[in-house]
């Protein structure tokens, strides 16, 4: 009995246990198995149980840009092969494995870079210091006060009435929470666009700055933008700002006073200070959460650790010294059992699993200049250099960073400016794209990944 012969749903059992890329694949192969790879998808969480099979946990949080998708994620009833308990729709899944899939081709797809106009100015008047990409936006925060926002379809700034200006002398850092990680792929003809409706909750802008105070803003579905709505005062200008679900962790020059702030967002959107961390014996630069526990690190040579509770009030001096460094710590990525420490004597180095496996390397010997900034989204790691360049590697395994070659590179971005100042890495739903900031002529550089073959 031939394949052809085979009951329809025989095959579509067959088809429902390809892996992703070989079910795509499979859909161009004749009409009828158009029609069967088309009903399997729509008719089961094929695209579901493939993103919980092939891709890490860890790298879905980046990729769908909330952890609350780990209580869906690890919830093993959703594993059945029916639609009805796939949380979320099936296209969606199926935008998270192509999203994943295509970062996996920075290294053979071609970057084609171009610059973002500023507002109509032809000179960019204010340093870019932190910026996110946020599905088919970026947002950017600017030393003049500001957040703008930039359509990456459009290709145009929003309008000046539709910045968030925080009235702040400088904006030091911002992280989204709930944020549309995922482009939608689709051309826009105005400068107005929507985060996507599947995502739980309210999306929300937290940022930080020079004027020592966090701010909460909320980014309405109908108007993208609207006014700061609770703002948090603290003595001294905020470092540095890490979340995990709710919580927000902020790093604040004043570290014998009132410590690192551990913030929630409330159900009514409102900020409220839950405790402090306490630890460090000279001002701490970056700061991350994961789950529970926090690290911070500055100009105390020291990394801590905090294992921060919700239902606890009021100081928390209970930190444990992971690493000592013989400079003081720059920037900070922490990830499950990751953590990457970029030290101010040029030297990166990684930790897994507290330690038990450890690398270090020297990022002027290798490169030929220092590294400015850091970022690391999905399997992507990016590093920042004072000359202009932008070194990418993919990073199947979090083990693989262990033998990292930093000349090896996946990809390099050289964008003609010197001193990265921040970068982001994303999809814009067509496929891999980063966003550079330099010091020098304040340009901001968008990059896509593109196919090298017409498919």
């Amino acid at each position: 009995m031939g394949l052809k012969n085979l009951p329809p749903e025989l095959e579509e059992h067959i088809l429902a246990h390809l892996d992703g890329s070989t079910f795509s694949r499979a859909k161009t192969v004749c009409k009828r198995w158009h029609h069967l790879v088309d009903n399997v998808q729509k008719t089961t969480n094929f695209w579901f149980r493939r993103c919980m099979v092939e891709i890490q946990h860890k790298v879905l949080i980046d990729i769908t840009g909330g952890a609350e998708i780990l209580d869906t994620m690890l919830d093993q009833e959703k594993m059945s092969s029916s639609v009805e308990g796939c949380p979320r729709h099936w296209e969606y899944w199926r935008k998270v494995y192509c999203v994943w899939y295509r970062s996996r081709r920075i290294g053979t797809w071609q970057p084609v870079m171009e610059e973002m106009p500023h507002d109509g100015d032809a000179l960019m008047l204010y340093q870019v210091n932190c910026l996110r990409i946020a599905g088919d936006a970026v947002l950017y925060g600017c030393s003049d006060g500001s957040i703008r926002c930039y359509n990456l379809f459009s290709k145009r700034c929003a309008l000046m009435s539709r910045n968030v200006r925080l009235l702040r002398p400088e904006v030091k850092d911002m992280k989204l929470i709930n944020s549309p990680v995922l482009g939608s792929g689709e051309e826009s003809d105005t400068d107005q666009w929507s985060f996507s409706s599947d995502l739980f909750h309210s999306h929300y802008l937290i940022s930080g700055g020079s004027d020592a105070l966090v701010s909460l803003i909320d980014l309405s579905p109908n108007n993208w933008m609207r006014e700061e709505i609770h703002a948090s005062s603290y003595s001294s200008p905020i470092q540095s700002i890490s979340l995990w679900r709710n919580q927000i962790v902020t790093a604040s020059e004043d570290h014998t006073l009132n410590g690192h702030a551990v913030l929630e967002v409330t159900s009514g959107g409102k900020l409220k200070k839950v405790s402090s961390l306490h630890g460090h014996m000279e001002v701490p630069m970056c700061i991350a959460i994961w789950e529970n526990k926090v690290l911070s690190g500055g100009y105390d040579q020291m990394l801590l650790r905090w294992t921060v509770d919700s239902s606890a009030q009021g100081h928390n001096d209970d930190c444990t010294m992971v690493w000592e460094f013989d400079s003081w710590i720059a920037k900070l990525i922490y990830r499950d059992t990751l953590i990457i420490v970029l030290t101010g004597d040029h030297i990166l180095h990684v930790s897994i699993d507290d330690g038990a496996c450890f690398s270090s390397w020297n990022v002027m010997e290798a490169l030929g200049s220092t590294a400015c900034v850091m970022s690391l989204w999905g399997n992507v790691f990016a590093l920042g250099t004072a000359v202009g360049h932008v070194h990418l590697f993919y990073i199947e395994d979090d083990k693989d960073f262990l033998q990292l070659d930093l000349t090896q590179a996946t990809s390099v971005v050289k964008t003609g400016y010197s001193n990265i100042s921040a970068l982001d890495f994303g999809d814009n739903g067509f496929g891999p794209c980063a966003v550079i900031a330099t010091d020098t002529g304040r340009k901001l550089k968008v990059v896509h990944w593109v196919s090298t073959h017409l498919s």
